[in-house]
């Protein structure tokens, strides 16, 4: 193995009958890091956190600029929230201004589920990558 450069070294290939030279790149593919359950049920938390946080900011908007409730994509966008927002009701009073209503309950929403989706990451975290010992 004297003669081998090792992974990811450029060389020149012999024998062929093209332009002067042709180059190839020699790698060595070597899997480290976290298991695929890990990296994919991480994905799925966050890609569900970013589902929840895009509805509920889409419903922190329109109300903010007061959209018309009766309006069926309101209606739907708050249909699917108030799931989301109803453990939260009451703990802080709404701010209105005409049509406009500033919704501090949502906004608590969004952070409490963002905590909780970390919290569940690190769980999966614990549970999932395997503890690596080093001995000197």
């Amino acid at each position: 193995m004297a003669d081998d450069p090792g992974p990811d070294v450029y060389r020149e290939r012999q024998g062929y009958e093209g332009p002067a030279t042709e180059v190839e790149r020699v790698e060595t593919v070597e899997q480290v890091g976290y298991p695929s359950g890990y990296i994919l049920a991480r994905r799925i938390v966050y890609y569900l956190l970013g589902i929840i946080e895009f509805l509920l900011l889409f419903r922190f908007a329109l109300r903010l600029f007061g959209a018309n409730a009766a309006s069926p994509f309101a209606a739907l966008i708050y249909g699917i929230t108030d799931v989301f927002v109803y453990p939260f009701t009451g703990l802080f009073p709404d701010i209105v201004a005409g049509r406009s209503v500033f919704e501090p309950r949502t906004l608590v929403a969004m952070a409490v589920y963002a905590v909780i989706a970390w919290a569940i990451d690190r769980l999966i975290r614990i549970v999932m990558v395997p503890r690596v010992r080093v001995v000197p």
